[in-house]
């Protein structure tokens, strides 16, 4: 606490203040989505096996730069999906069961909100490293349908999250970014990683402190308790838009 307070007054707020903001979006699917509710006695359900299309996402990260080295960062993302197949067994989910060859729904919403702080190293060279802890609030469901007959099992928790950040510049209008937040334990874990690459050029000439970057996004992790068992990997796709103001 003390060095973070002798790094402020060293680093004039006054001066280096910012707000930027961050915009991105793109087509996000599962390699792997399975859940089993309660996690002791309940089915197995995979809804990789159900038709579904890719969804898309959107997340919005909003960011002040109080000093060049610290960092206060937030985090808005919904993501939902909806899955339609046929369970190959009666099923037992959520203390209701599910028909074997019956037309069903699988829906699956993981919406991820964090609020947290990145302190950033050597700020002013070509490679830039960040590290940082994120406070995140999950508010997920999973739910199966069957004709008029439905189960839902709701969920939403506090999950801390460590940040670890990397930046190259490898020319004048191109840099390469690693983003990543996670944490594990024996419970479960969570990962939310990004690598990307940025471009300048494109969008500087009509938006000054503007950055366009593509790349892939990959979200994974669960949990493996007495009322849930769910693991689920996420691929995405994505495309997004850095703007400082």
């Amino acid at each position: 606490m003390t060095l973070f307070l002798l790094s402020i007054l060293l680093n004039p707020i006054e001066s280096r203040a910012q707000f930027s903001a961050t915009l991105e979006t793109g087509l996000a699917g599962f390699s792997r989505n399975e859940a089993r509710i309660p996690g002791d006695t309940g089915t197995t359900i995979d809804f990789t096996r159900f038709d579904s299309p890719n969804a898309l996402a959107v997340r919005i990260i909003p960011s002040y730069k109080f000093s060049k080295n610290h960092e206060v960062r937030g985090l808005w993302a919904p993501l939902s999906f909806e899955a339609t197949g046929r369970l190959s067994g009666s099923t037992s989910f959520n203390g209701t069961t599910f028909a074997a060859g019956v037309d069903t729904v699988g829906s699956y919403k993981f919406n991820s909100y964090r609020l947290g702080y990145v302190y950033h190293f050597n700020p002013d060279s070509a490679q830039r490293w960040r590290l940082g802890l994120m406070a995140k609030i999950r508010d997920a469901y999973i739910s199966v349908t069957q004709g008029a007959t439905t189960s839902k099992k709701s969920n939403v928790g506090f999950v801390p999250l460590i940040h670890f950040g990397w930046e190259a510049d490898f020319s004048k209008d191109f840099t390469v970014n690693l983003d990543v937040d996670a944490l594990g334990a024996s419970q479960g874990r969570a990962i939310d990683g990004l690598i990307a690459v940025k471009y300048r050029g494109l969008v500087s000439a009509y938006m000054e402190s503007a950055n366009l970057y593509l790349g892939y996004r990959t979200i994974e992790g669960g949990a493996d308790v007495e009322e849930v068992y769910n693991f689920a990997w996420i691929h995405q796709a994505v495309v997004g838009l850095e703007m400082s103001l």
